[in-house]
């Protein structure tokens, strides 16, 4: 691609202030450091793939990997403050060419082969600013575009020198963009902690809750507990089977040459996650089969597990059916969870099964590469159960609650992304 077509002043108005500059008159580019495995583990810091990839910004503590090193490696692999890194290869193109400024000053510290070096040699990038100018649309869809693919995407320094950024000239508007695009990178770090720490105290409560080793205000149970085979358990709760409860069945298989560029969603393995449906990997088949299949027809509010690699991450995939989810029908190797007890709680089961069948699955596939859950089996796994159903509601109706928070700080969160990504598309284009 040549010089002229990539730049953006062909296409829109420099602002005032403003100008259009090649990184390569302003950096040089340097391939990282590849040694032998054993050469890891101890030594001298490296900055590796991971610690650039997430983060447009590498500070000291932030750099945990270890190489022994020779004096000239040493040498030759340095690292300064200000020095931008940039990904060299990866599994797929769009993760190329993403950078990480260094903002502290690193002594003894090299960078992996997995990485460029982009050494300042112009005063004209403030440091904060080059955080987040070469993370820019304009600057990632050159990098992209540049870049060649076979077994691995790949990019080299010759490649990013002829990519263009906007800049403006004065530092001080460099360095109130970067404050600005930083100050809600803080907002969402900050939701994000939240996020975990009441994602933990959900998993915590959820222990407790589901096996009655606390109880809530209006169940304290004085009798006691008594022994059995799922150990100590209080005295107003039993064991009983899923079978009593549910009953399960999965979905067919359907050719390629049934789907069809639209009509009815085809719910796969694929599209079920920890208590959510995703659709990044879309099929569908004609509209008629909701009539020609209707038993494997969804509805909003059916419960659905993966049966082949059930736990992923370790968390079990299975979810809730929403109305964004319907209509879609059932394929194979997804099981759909049906209730028998119109007394049952649903929303208290659902957890219920969370907790028993996760257990259930890395108990029976020890060794397994590839862990499938066995319907037949499933039918018999053991439940531990409180007898009174208005324990079982308000057990249920605590446990989601904390949920539907979570889901309420997981959308702010990607709705501040959004207006993280909207800033810095008007930020740094002036």
């Amino acid at each position: 691609m040549s010089k002229q077509s990539l730049k953006l002043s062909q296409k829109k108005d420099i602002p005032e202030g403003w100008k259009e500059v090649q990184v390569g008159d302003h950096f040089d580019f340097k391939n990282g450091l590849n040694k032998a495995k054993i050469f890891f583990g101890q030594g001298t810091p490296i900055i590796n793939y991971m610690d650039v990839y997430p983060h447009p910004a590498i500070n000291k503590k932030n750099i945990h990997g270890k190489v022994t090193l020779t004096n000239d490696e040493l040498t030759s692999f340095e690292i300064r403050k200000g020095d931008v890194l940039f990904t060299r290869t990866s599994e797929t193109i769009e993760e190329i060419g993403l950078t990480s400024v260094v903002l502290d000053d690193v002594k003894k510290t090299v960078f992996s082969g997995f990485l460029l070096r982009a050494r300042p040699k112009t005063k004209l990038f403030e440091l904060e600013f080059k955080r987040y100018c070469f993370r820019s649309k304009n600057a990632r869809s050159q990098i992209i575009s540049t870049s060649s693919q076979t077994t691995r995407a790949l990019t080299n320094g010759k490649l990013l020198s002829k990519v263009f950024v906007l800049i403006p000239i004065n530092f001080q508007e460099q360095k109130n963009i970067a404050e600005s695009i930083s100050d809600i990178e803080k907002l969402i770090d900050t939701l994000e902690i939240l996020i975990k720490k009441k994602k933990n105290i959900k998993q915590g409560t959820m222990q407790e809750l589901l096996t009655g080793s606390k109880r809530l205000s209006g169940f304290e149970v004085k009798q006691g507990n008594k022994k059995t085979e799922m150990g100590i358990i209080p005295k107003d709760w039993n064991i009983s089977y899923f079978e009593n409860h549910f009953d399960i069945f999965s979905g067919i298989g359907f050719k390629k040459s049934e789907y069809t560029q639209n009509g009815i969603k085809l719910l796969r393995i694929d599209n079920v996650s920890y208590e959510t449906i995703t659709w990044e990997s879309e099929a569908y088949v004609p509209i008629q089969y909701l009539k020609k299949f209707p038993k494997i027809v969804l509805e909003e509010g059916d419960i659905l597990l993966a049966l082949n690699r059930p736990i992923t991450n370790g968390k079990l995939k299975i979810a809730i059916l929403e109305k964004k989810d319907i209509p879609s029908i059932l394929y194979q190797r997804v099981g759909k969870i049906i209730f028998l007890n119109r007394n049952d709680d649903e929303k208290f089961l659902f957890y219920v099964l969370q907790k028993y069948i996760k257990k259930f699955v890395e108990e029976t596939s020890v060794g397994t590469d590839q862990p499938f859950i066995s319907t037949t089996k499933l039918k018999k796994l053991k439940l531990l159960l409180p007898t009174n159903p208005k324990e079982q509601i308000l057990i249920g109706k605590t446990l989601s609650d904390t949920n539907e928070l979570i889901k309420q700080l997981d959308y702010l969160i990607t709705k501040k992304k959004n207006i993280k990504e909207g800033s810095m598309q008007e930020l740094l284009t002036g």
